[in-house]
């Protein structure tokens, strides 16, 4: 296959079943194993019957194979039927496999995997297994973990502290039952929990982050400029 036929796969609709195999051949391909990733997501999509194969493939393979299994399913329609094959992978030994887990559950929008995901965000020793399985709850906006993250933003790990309160502001007004709790932090020492935390009491409909939260938009990191403003637009709505 060439990426002339591999972008032709990304789109078609009539696909034959032993293009599965070879698809998944091509993730040892450094040029081909991106369109090979995003074709394999459409293959998924249009052959149901190929689900076991993708499965026996997910579960027997290298490492390498495993985590561009993994990130096609950002391109499969059906992905959901592979969330309890994922679950797994977040407790895999292999760093890369579980970060492209977390990441990968956090575009399926499944909430099956939200406890597996939280326990991921504060126990791994990974730093970048923790920053996504929190993006990956951002995505998902779980009101039923509210009191969990509750307690977490009370813990003593100012990194816990800060990934429980992100997450807890995309859930906008539905999680303003943590605003007591979260408020204490727009005082802190650390210029990104200031940050965080205003945006997220902004984004909860708290008007006391406005001042802070109009600095940021004005001279603040522009790693936060953005959310700031956002946080600002949606006070100015409740006007």
């Amino acid at each position: 296959m060439d990426k002339e036929h591999l972008e032709h796969l990304t789109t078609a609709t009539n696909i034959d079943s032993d293009v599965i195999v070879k698809l998944i051949d091509l993730f040892d391909d450094e040029e081909l194993k991106h369109p090979a990733t995003r074709a394999l997501g459409n293959a998924i999509t249009q052959l149901p019957s190929a689900i076991p194969t993708i499965r026996d493939k997910l579960r027997n393979s290298s490492c390498n194979t495993q985590y561009y299994i993994i990130l096609s399913l950002r391109y499969a329609e059906n992905a959901k039927v592979f969330v309890p094959d994922l679950v797994t992978f977040l407790s895999n030994e292999n760093e890369n496999l579980r970060e492209i887990t977390a990441n990968t559950l956090g575009e399926i929008h499944d909430l099956r995997p939200v406890q597996q995901l939280l326990q991921a965000m504060y126990q791994d020793p990974s730093k970048n297994v923790r920053y996504y399985a929190m993006h990956a709850l951002c995505d998902l906006k779980d009101t039923t973990i509210i009191s969990q993250l509750i307690e977490l933003v009370q813990s003593s790990n100012h990194e816990i502290r800060m990934y429980s309160i992100h997450i807890l502001g995309k859930m906008c007004e539905d999680a303003a039952q943590a605003i007591p709790y979260i408020f204490p932090y727009l005082q802190d020492e650390d210029s990104k929990m200031v940050a965080v935390t205003a945006t997220a009491l902004g984004n909860m409909g708290d008007e006391r982050a406005r001042n802070v939260l109009q600095e940021i938009s004005q001279t603040g990191s522009p790693s936060y400029v953005l959310s700031a403003r956002r946080a600002l637009q949606k006070l100015d709505g409740k006007r």
